[in-house]
């Protein structure tokens, strides 16, 4: 199937075209602002699928939001009636089109250029009147709040925010292209407008607060893990904006003749994760909790877990090794042990579901009474 994506180059477009090129049985023809009337002209006879994406967001000319909006629309249908071309338009456009300005004013003509063309040349045509749209590659001070609040964030850059409590509809891009892509062999009626998403309800000062929280506590092992879904897909996208570099940053770890302990996370309500090492014939823990628990994964060596019971005594012996990956985790009430059973060092991770107080650790030394 031969797709023109017109727009290729914009925040929809870019995430679309990563999208189409991991699925199979697509030729992408892609078009911009540079080339749209020699791309048209080219593939018009060829187009089995159209994606037109192409517009005029922001400028100070009146002229370029008539051009790109308007007359690229135009130019585009009237080439595929002229080839008696009859494949299916997806057209993006916005909740703005009912606004009363110029670049309302043009998305709203174009809307009704891609309604005449079904029309006339019996083509199926899905028109998105998208809110707000966030996450990898938008530009700042351009197309996203979202973008511009994080690029001021890095930057260190003071945010002006007005009206930080009008509500704000947002759609996450991936959530926008899995529509986009649903439209591809959809067998829906000839016109198609589709305005009722399931978008995220919220406002300025909440993503603000929101994004500074990860601004501030990103490098931190106490971070929130228990995201909501908005606040998850706002996390990656604050992420894409970052230098690379960024990437890593160190942990604190603690070495003694046993082996080493270093904690990679902490989250009040997920708990406590930790990475453990243990050199040959060293016992690890050898201590019981009243209500912690915890989960073992030993992803490198032999080992062999002890459990006794503190009340009857009752013993358990385990042996596992990283190459069969097992969870085992301690019960509240019994006594438990790792020691390494081989030549080299022995690695594993550990889940707490609770993040370890100093104040009240829950975690004792068993003393067999004699």
């Amino acid at each position: 199937m031969n797709i023109l994506v017109t727009g290729y180059k914009g925040f929809i477009g870019k995430n679309l075209c990563f999208h189409l090129s991991v699925l199979n049985d697509y030729k992408l023809i892609l078009a911009n602002r540079d080339n749209f009337e020699e791309i048209i002209d080219k593939y018009a006879s060829n187009i089995d699928f159209v994606f037109h994406l192409a517009g005029e967001n922001r400028s100070n000319l009146d002229q370029r939001f008539i051009k790109n909006n308007v007359l690229n629309t135009k130019y585009l249908t009237e080439k595929l009636q002229n080839e008696n071309n009859v494949c299916p338009i997806v057209f993006t456009s916005s909740t703005q089109s009912i606004e009363d300005n110029i670049y309302g004013a043009t998305k709203k003509e174009a809307e009704k250029i891609i309604i005449n063309h079904s029309k006339k040349n019996n083509s199926q045509v899905f028109i998105f009147k998208l809110p707000n749209i966030f996450g990898k590659w938008a530009k700042p001070q351009y197309n996203s709040i979202v973008s511009t609040l994080i690029c001021d964030l890095i930057n260190n850059k003071k945010t002006q925010i007005w009206d930080g409590d009008k509500n704000l509809d947002l759609l996450y891009i991936d959530d926008v292209i899995h529509l986009l892509l649903e439209c591809i062999n959809n067998q829906r009626k000839k016109i198609n407008i589709i305005s009722d998403f399931n978008a995220f309800k919220t406002n300025v000062n909440y993503l603000y607060k929101i994004l500074q929280s990860f601004h501030e506590d990103r490098k931190k092992i106490e971070f929130k893990l228990d995201f909501y879904d908005l606040e998850r897909k706002l996390y990656s996208t604050y992420l894409s904006y970052l230098n690379i570099k960024e990437c890593v940053f160190p942990l604190k770890s603690f070495a003694d003749s046993r082996g080493s302990f270093t904690e990679f996370l902490k989250e009040p309500i997920s708990g406590q994760i930790s990475v453990f090492n243990a050199f040959p014939n060293i016992v690890r823990g050898d201590h019981f909790h009243h209500t912690k628990v915890e989960r073992f994964v030993v992803v490198s060596g032999k080992a062999l877990f002890t459990f006794k019971n503190i009340v009857n005594l009752e013993r358990f012996d385990l042996k596992v090794t990283g190459d069969n990956p097992q969870i085992v985790e301690t019960f509240p009430g019994w006594n438990h042990s790792i020691k390494n059973m081989g030549k080299e060092k022995l690695s594993g991770i550990i889940w707490s579901n609770e993040v370890f107080n100093k104040e009240k650790p829950d975690t004792y030394v068993y003393k067999e009474k004699k």
